[in-house]
């Protein structure tokens, strides 16, 4: 690592740890439940689990006449179950019975989504829960080959700004936004890029792969790149085939979404593996007579076990995946996903059911 990126590296580490290191623990945390047992990740989730229902019922008032008294590890998963999947609309449009009164609002963290599903809406998210956020960052960075402090390009649309200038100087981060992409425009992106030293690129895939194609038609400057990282839509074979051949490195795919972080992320042997350090997931058939195959497509039901500020319980993220079955050769035993098929509201079913 060059003097500048360490120096970078170093700057983080010490503004974690005049907060009392609150990443770096949960980073070790994160990592590990990769790599618990079964049982053992079952136990740690139904505790975490139980504590975020508990608060939930004593400081949402949506939740206050749902959730019984008695809530523990024993019967989190079962008490879970019984309450209503909550899509994000019904959060917009009843916003503060969804906030928890233990924080004050000016004290929360304020996100918003971008309206992919229609529904764009105001979230909240305390100290905590943000800092976890910034642990997964970190973690699953490393899945795809890069630290804090080196150099990587985000192509993102910057509908709204959530990191400060400080923050982008430590983390090392060039933000470029992808509006016009033209071919004059994508020789931009491209030349800044190979400036900026850039070891990962990360963006959305089809933007990632017109920057591929245009790299295998003209050429262009020398690049740093170890890895791109496929985020916020669905990463097809030919885009992952593309940009691999263009640039030269692999291709990792990310899962996330704004209100709840990073929900999967490939490992090295390209499984998605499942954020179970963070969330709580349910795969639900997409109706109830829906085929009941192990590897059938689901819907996407997300619990957040560390959002006090806002608790996301049953959360419906209308996204479809297709769980993935056995153990992955990378060693870590969390369950993984097949494959993400995106949004229903992408789809449109024709008058045959296709």
């Amino acid at each position: 690592m060059r003097i500048l990126e360490r120096a970078r590296a170093l700057g983080f580490v010490a503004w974690d740890s005049v907060r009392g290191s609150p990443v770096e623990r949960q980073m070790a945390e994160v990592e590990r439940a990769q790599h618990m047992g079964p049982d053992e990740r079952l136990s740690w989730q139904r505790e975490a689990l139980a504590a975020v229902l508990r608060h939930a019922r004593d400081t949402a008032p949506f939740y206050r006449d749902l959730i019984p008294r008695r809530v523990d590890a024993d019967n989190a998963p079962a008490v879970l179950a019984r309450l209503p999947i909550v899509a994000k609309h019904a959060m917009k449009n009843r916003l503060g019975d969804f906030l928890s009164s233990a924080f004050r609002r000016d004290a929360l963290w304020e996100g918003h989504t971008n309206g992919s599903t229609g529904a764009p809406f105001a979230f909240f998210a305390d100290r905590h829960r943000r800092d976890r956020v910034r642990a997964e960052t970190l973690v699953f960075g490393r899945w795809a080959g890069y630290r804090v402090g080196e150099p990587h390009a985000f192509l993102r649309l910057l509908y709204w700004h959530p990191k400060s200038r400080a923050r982008l100087f430590l983390e090392n981060q060039l933000v470029l936004e992808p509006r016009d992409l033209g071919t004059t425009e994508i020789d931009r992106l491209l030349g800044r890029v190979a400036r900026s030293k850039a070891v990962a690129l990360i963006g959305y895939p089809s933007v990632l792969e017109l920057l591929a194609r245009r790299r295998q038609e003209a050429g262009g400057p020398s690049l740093s790149l170890r890895s791109v990282v496929s985020i916020g839509e669905v990463l097809l074979p030919q885009h992952r085939e593309a940009i691999e051949r263009a640039f030269g490195c692999p291709v990792f795919e990310r899962y996330s979404a704004t209100e709840v972080g990073y929900i999967a992320h490939d490992c090295e042997e390209h499984r998605l593996h499942v954020n179970v350090g963070s969330l709580w997931l349910e795969l639900l058939p997409p109706s109830p007579d829906a085929a009941e195959a192990p590897t059938a497509e689901r819907r996407v039901i997300v619990t957040d076990l560390f959002n006090y500020g806002m608790p996301f319980l049953r959360y419906e993220l209308a996204d479809r995946v297709v769980p993935g079955e056995g153990h992955c050769p990378c060693g870590r035993t969390s369950p993984f996903l097949r494959a993400v098929h995106g949004r229903v509201s992408d789809r449109i079913t024709l008058p045959n059911g296709h």
